[in-house]
């Protein structure tokens, strides 16, 4: 399945912003222009050095380093003082005479941490800082520092001042990325206090550059794309795509224990939960694609642009969902809406073909897309406008359920599978999958009852499968412990012994017999039931 994908700072993703802090003194990141506040520097009087750690993997020893004064519009200005690289990517550039904005710029061969030897072609990375006289600033070069030096200079080309230029750009940076601390104090080979997270977010990043095979091309279409309006929206979109295919766990540790061996290190693990750049499908697909909405939010549209167009819905968790159109105008003379996999190709999950537009589809998978296709018969002139709406009315499916631990309270849900605004014909069952459990355990399902039900209540059963199972392919491979309410009836409290070393699947099917969704039409309407799961060990 093809995920469209892309990175910006936007408010329903995370962004990607980078700083190149300028640092005086071990750290001068203050951001101040020069000694008297001025954009422009000319001598001094006294000279300083730059120094610090140059990365893309470590550039090799022998490389070139150089300090170039900026004019204030960003440009290079003639002023310049070349240095050396070292050792472990270590550079130094003595002799710089002026103060103010400083591009720093790293070219050379560097360490691959993914194919675990050095690099057969070079790279350029920069950064930009501000020098003061007689403070000579420590300063790390690398991914991130470029993008937020290219950033800092177009808008300083735009009028832009360098310190404010320099604060908008680690502002975005940071909001993007994820991170919260400077690029420039970030580095690859060592596990710092106060960075650790952030260093490993640009390791994964870097990584995932060499595993995608990313050049400098590449790597100058993302900080070109980043430059112009702080976010990864153009130009350095595929790039982006792949690194986000690429970035996993495994590839992070893969890459640690390169370095590790080579330089006799302790780099950067990070501590869990993903990094800002590694977007959701739904917030990648919403940079790039016209079309899209996520779990929980409505796509609104206009008969010119979406009648019969691909409009694409990403799950963020498995389970049922229900989806409506706003009006049953619209259906007046026919139409209605077609949901299919992956694209308008793939093939068909649900329609609705009915005045009042409305369905449940079968359940949906986390964070796959699907592609809804659109008949606004009901509708004629160009800017007429609806709203698709999606809602999630259970959760989990065998083949991904939801996971649940003992001694948690759980908000849950479920409701049943509507195809038109009249009462359901089937349910939405929830599946559940209960973490390191055995013993007798007591499943409660605790609801307020709901308007318009019937009899009945929730139904309850636990199934038992083999060690370490997390899905389930055919419910005939599991053995079912017990079940309460197969009969209709509505008790909301199961008691079952479990296996011990099998892991344990809970269903929970709405079996009220006169129940009905909150968006079908009817005055007594209700949605899905909600309810309180917990599982207690007696």
């Amino acid at each position: 399945m093809r995920v469209y994908r892309a990175w910006g700072g936007v408010a329903a993703s995370v962004g990607l912003s980078l700083l190149l802090v300028a640092c005086g003194g071990g750290g001068s990141g203050s951001g101040v222009d020069g000694d008297d506040g001025s954009d422009g520097g000319g001598g001094s009087g006294d000279t300083v050095s730059a120094a610090g750690a140059s990365q893309k993997g470590p550039f090799r020893s022998g490389g070139t380093s150089t300090a170039i004064r900026l004019n204030a519009d960003g440009s290079l200005s003639g002023d310049q003082v070349t240095g050396g690289i070292s050792e472990r990517g270590a550079y130094q550039i003595s002799g710089i005479d002026w103060t103010g904005p400083t591009l720093i710029r790293m070219e050379g061969d560097f360490y691959d941490e993914v194919a675990g030897n050095f690099s057969s072609d070079s790279r350029t990375l920069t950064a930009v800082t501000a020098i003061e006289s007689g403070i000579s600033p420590d300063i790390n070069v690398n991914l991130y520092t470029y993008f937020a030096a290219e950033r800092a200079r177009s808008l300083m080309e735009n009028g832009e001042a360098f310190s404010d230029a320099l604060s908008t750009a680690r502002s975005e940076l940071q909001s993007v990325l994820g991170i919260s601390s400077a690029p420039s104090e970030l580095n690859l080979l060592e596990a710092i206090d106060g960075v650790t997270d952030d260093s490993a977010n640009l390791l994964l990043f870097s990584a995932a550059v060499q595993q995608g095979n990313i050049g400098q091309d590449g790597i100058d279409a993302l900080a070109a794309d980043f430059a112009d309006d702080g976010q990864i929206n153009g130009d350095g979109a595929d790039e982006l795509s792949t690194i986000q295919d690429e970035g996993t766990d495994q590839l992070l540790s893969d890459a640690r224990m390169q370095l590790k061996n080579q330089y006799s290190s302790e780099p950067p693990s990070g501590s869990g939960g993903g990094f800002g750049w590694e977007l959701s499908a739904c917030a990648s697909a919403k940079l790039t694609e016209p079309r899209v909405f996520c779990s929980g939010e409505e796509y609104n549209g206009t008969f010119g642009d979406d009648d019969g167009k691909a409009i694409l819905f990403f799950p963020e968790k498995s389970g049922f969902y229900s989806f409506s159109v706003s009006g049953s105008e619209l259906f007046s003379y026919g139409g209605g809406w077609t949901l299919k996999t992956e694209d308008l190709s793939g093939s068909k999950v649900g329609d609705a073909t009915d005045k009042d537009g409305d369905t449940t589809t079968l359940s949906l998978t986390a964070q796959n897309q699907y592609a809804f296709s659109l008949d606004l018969a009901g509708l004629s002139a160009l800017l007429d406008s609806f709203t698709l709406s999606g809602e999630q009315v259970s959760q989990g499916k065998a083949l991904d359920p939801m996971v649940v631990e003992t001694g948690q309270t759980y908000d849950a849900k479920v409701g049943k599978v509507f195809t038109s605004s009249s009462q359901g014909n089937g349910s939405a069952t929830s599946w559940y999958r209960l973490e390191a459990a055995s013993g007798t355990v007591t499943v409660e399902t605790a609801y307020d009852l709901p308007a318009v039900s019937g009899s009945g209540g929730l139904q309850i059963e636990v199934y038992q499968g083999s060690p370490d199972q997390t899905s389930i392919n055919n419910l005939n491979d599991l053995s079912q412990l017990d079940s309460v309410n197969a009969d209709g009836g509505s008790s909301n409290s199961l008691q079952v012994t479990l296996g011990a070393d099998k892991s344990h699947f809970i269903l929970v099917t709405n079996s009220f017999t006169d129940f009905r969704r909150v968006n079908s039409g009817l005055s007594e309407a209700v949605g899905p039931v909600g309810f309180e799961l917990t599982v207690t060990e007696n």
